[in-house]
């Protein structure tokens, strides 16, 4: 049973659920849960917005993120006043190896694309190219030194390119067929056409490139503005090379 509490600040009005958790099961790091799967974790129940293993519900539920909260269990949700600022993303990878090779433009979002090649399966990932000082994605995987760079692309790109255009990071070991060609992703009912300006390498993350693949064995690492555009930055995805 779902129970709605009203909560309201003075700029924004909204509903709280509190939700029965008696037949729902503990979260497990372990476990593979596919989308719509509910769960518990420390007293909240949420939904698998599509295939999640070893995040953690409390932690990855934000916006574009796996999983969305349903409420507190059992009639405990308590008021809270929603803010209008959105929540850094975090990023599972990060691109690097940074050379100088010919700059090309990216190809804008694009809706049902099929170039007639053939599909592929990988697991998607984000990162942030412009991170805020002081992050896990500028300490832990370099972002801040890397900022405005990427392995295919000549001279450092301002964040307002970045924002402009569609970017992903392929594994460093894929680069030969993969980098700088332009990809349709399709995950769901979701579609967007990137180009993979950016290589993601082991020697910047502890092996966490080698670490994130899946699928067929390939690595789709998206830029955050890209993410925000295709409405996903984790789980299985499918891409096709077209060029």
């Amino acid at each position: 049973m779902v129970f709605m509490v009203a909560s309201c600040s003075s700029f924004i009005c909204f509903s709280v659920q509190a939700v029965s958790c008696s037949n729902l099961s503990e979260w497990n790091s372990a476990t593979a849960y596919n989308g719509g799967t509910q769960v518990k974790q420390s007293g909240k129940a949420y939904k698998a917005n599509w295939w999640s293993q070893g995040h953690s519900p409390a932690n990855y539920s934000g916006q574009w993120q796996e999983w969305t909260l349903l409420g507190s269990c059992d009639g405990t949700a308590a008021s809270s006043t929603k803010s209008s600022s959105s929540k850094p993303v975090s990023s599972s990878s990060k691109s690097s190896v940074k050379s100088s090779i010919a700059s090309s433009k990216a190809s804008s979002s694009a809706s049902g694309n099929d170039c007639g090649a053939a599909w592929y399966r990988a697991n998607l990932t984000n990162y942030e190219s412009y991170p805020a000082p002081g992050s896990d994605e500028c300490v832990i995987y370099n972002g801040c030194t890397w900022s405005g760079y990427f392995y295919g692309i000549s001279g450092k790109q301002p964040e307002s390119w970045v924002m402009a255009n569609n970017i992903a990071a392929v594994h460093l070991k894929d680069w030969s067929w993969l980098g700088n060609k332009t990809l349709n992703l399709r995950q769901g009912s979701k579609r967007i056409t990137v180009k993979a300006y950016d290589a993601c390498s082991d020697s910047d993350c502890d092996g966490c490139c080698t670490a994130n693949l899946a699928g067929d064995g390939y690595l789709i690492d998206l830029e955050k503005y890209t993410m925000q555009r295709f409405g996903s930055g984790s789980g299985i995805v499918e891409f096709q090379v077209c060029n």
